[in-house]
């Protein structure tokens, strides 16, 4: 009966613990999707790859779409 009362405890402070570091890692998910990005489009510079469309439309909906979601998981962050 102990054993499996430890067990349950260690299994939901490990939930606990993961459930912190994905709550924190999630701020930082617009930033990386915005770096992502900004890389595209230097890589696709240094490459000569400025005439491909689908490269540059890559980097601005990873640029675009980093910026709306680092203000919504800010705003989420500070509830």
């Amino acid at each position: 009966m102990l054993k499996s009362y430890f067990f349950v405890y260690f299994v939901s402070e490990i939930k606990e613990i993961n459930i912190k570091i994905y709550i924190a890692m999630t701020k930082y998910a617009g930033v990386c999707a915005i770096v992502f990005g900004t890389l595209v489009l230097v890589l696709s510079y240094l490459l000569d790859w400025v005439d491909y469309n689908w490269v540059q439309g890559l980097a601005l909906v990873c640029i675009i779409g980093g910026l709306i979601a680092h203000i919504i998981l800010s705003k989420k962050a500070a509830e």
